[in-house]
């Protein structure tokens, strides 16, 4: 019992890992400091523009 109960959390373990490392769940993650960079290169262009 002790045995199937160990197996049970293991499986449970993997699937979480699979279900963080699933591409749109990396890509989530990733999203706030995509909008960091992209905000800071549009506002570098725009003070190149008003120099």
């Amino acid at each position: 019992m002790q045995r199937q109960i160990e197996e049970e959390k293991v499986k449970l373990a993997v699937q979480n890992t699979k279900n963080e490392l699933y591409p749109t769940n990396i890509l989530g993650g990733l999203a706030p400091l995509l909008q960091k960079v992209a905000i800071s290169l549009v506002a570098k262009k725009i003070l190149k523009k008003l120099d």
